[in-house]
């Protein structure tokens, strides 16, 4: 009967043995899982800060890069205004130099009125003589051996470009670099400037001009005309005469 009972008991230790075992098992198995759970934790952790230094060093260049864009673009801007303000100021022409410089305008508009030859005659680029008896084409104009760069670059001592291109193509025209001029006018007029003022206190560009209409017999007309001038390399010319 006592022998019975050993074996009962022995096999109860062997059991409570393996059931302590198998706690210790677990419970290593638990500290394993939980270690790794950290060192995962703690490495996200890491890259997460490791990301957001990232973005930090990314946004602070792309902010340097803005600055510099902006710095630049107002350099730039700020240099515009100062070129344009410098441009401006050296507008500074007296008034014989401006009435001058209106009166050869003038005189070239009321040749052109009577003879688009006239003008180029009168701005040295030819004689009336060479084109006694030129062929025209059928619009009614004339070929000459002119470059219209030189006619153009002749006008330019007077004009602005822009000015030119509006006013000075009328009963002008260019073929393979040639100037033709037209065949035809009216009678001439001749101005004669008598004054000049300021159009406003705002503006040095701007004036208006006393002139007088010189009539075929010798009677004139006196009338206000608006002119602007412009600084072509130091040399007043006109860029809008209404």
């Amino acid at each position: 009967m006592e022998e019975k009972k050993v074996i009962k008991i022995s096999l109860s230790t062997v059991f409570l043995v393996i059931a302590i075992i198998l706690i210790f098992i677990m419970a290593y198995y638990i500290y394993v899982e939980k270690a790794n759970a950290n060192k995962e934790i703690a490495s996200l952790e890491a890259n997460a800060i490791n990301m957001q230094n990232t973005i930090n060093d990314l946004q602070g260049k792309i902010d340097n890069i803005s600055n510099t864009i902006n710095s630049s673009t107002n350099k730039e801007s700020n240099n515009s205004q100062s070129n344009n303000t410098s441009s401006n100021e050296n507008i500074k022409f007296s008034d014989d130099e401006i009435k001058k410089c209106l009166q050869e305008y003038l005189e070239l508009v009321g040749i052109r009125e009577g003879s688009p030859l006239g003008m180029l005659v009168k701005l040295g680029l030819c004689d009336y003589s060479d084109y006694d008896n030129a062929n025209k084409t059928d619009d009614n104009y004339v070929k000459t051996n002119i470059k219209y760069s030189d006619y153009k670059e002749k006008m330019l001592n007077y004009v602005t470009e822009e000015w030119f291109n509006t006013n000075f193509e009328n009963g002008y025209k260019q073929q393979d670099g040639l100037l033709y001029y037209f065949d035809g006018g009216a009678s001439g007029i001749e101005f004669e400037v008598k004054d000049i003022t300021l159009k406003g206190d705002y503006s040095d560009l701007a004036y208006i001009a006393e002139v007088y209409n010189v009539h075929l017999d010798d009677t004139k007309e006196l009338e206000n005309i608006e002119f602007h001038i412009s600084d072509n390399n130091g040399k007043c010319v006109i860029s809008y005469c209404d």
